[in-house]
C-alpha cells in the first residue's frame, strides 16, 4: 500500500461559537458556550429547546445574493467555511493543479 503526503493548509468553520477559525478558537478557549434557546424555529413539540445556532451568521458576506436562495443553509455554511480554508491557505488555484486539492 502506497502513501501518500498530505498537507492540510487552511481551515474555516461556522459554528455558533464564531464563523472565523480566530473566533471560534477565542470563544472555546474561554469557555464560551455556543448553546442557547432554539430561536429559529417552534420547539414546541419537541422534548428539547436549546441548540447551538448560527445566529449571526449572514450569507451575503460568502456568497452571491442570487445564489443563496439555491443554497440550503448548511451548504452556505460549507461555502463560508470553504472560502475561509482557502483564503487562510494562500493557494493560488489558477497556478497549481486544481485535481490534486481537495476540501473535507
Amino acid at each position: 500500500m502506497s502513501r501518500r503526503r498530505v498537507a492540510v493548509t487552511g481551515m474555516g468553520v461556522v459554528t455558533s461559537l464564531g464563523e472565523t477559525v480566530d473566533s471560534f478558537w477565542d470563544r472555546l478557549l474561554g469557555g464560551v458556550s455556543g448553546v442557547s434557546a432554539v430561536t429559529r424555529f417552534d420547539t414546541t413539540g419537541f422534548d428539547v429547546r436549546i441548540g447551538g445556532e448560527c445566529v449571526a451568521f449572514d450569507p451575503g458576506r460568502y456568497i452571491e445574493r442570487r445564489e443563496i436562495k439555491r443554497l440550503d443553509r448548511f451548504g452556505q455554511f460549507a461555502l463560508a467555511a470553504a472560502q475561509e480554508a482557502v483564503a487562510m491557505s494562500g493557494i493560488d488555484f489558477a497556478a497549481c493543479d486544481r485535481k490534486r486539492a481537495g476540501v473535507i
